[in-house]
């Protein structure tokens, strides 16, 4: 299953011309938090800044759907 994993990524990112090691080592750097504020209701869920070969995978794996919609 990892093996497919990562297959799927790569070619995902085929046009991007980035070393499966370097795909995975980007993805691991990207942080999430919660954000609470008072005059908010509720919570927001943020992308800490990124490389910019983070953001270029981030952005062409679509990896911000997972965050939108989501409160805590």
């Amino acid at each position: 299953m990892g093996l497919f994993f990562v297959r799927y990524i790569s070619n995902k990112l085929k046009g991007l011309d980035i070393t499966d090691e370097r795909i995975f080592k980007e993805l691991s750097k990207i942080r999430v938090a919660i954000v609470s504020n008072k005059d908010l209701k509720g919570s927001q869920v943020i992308v800490e800044t990124m490389s910019t070969t983070g953001a270029m995978i981030f952005s062409k794996l679509d990896l911000g759907r997972y965050l939108k919609g989501n409160s805590f």
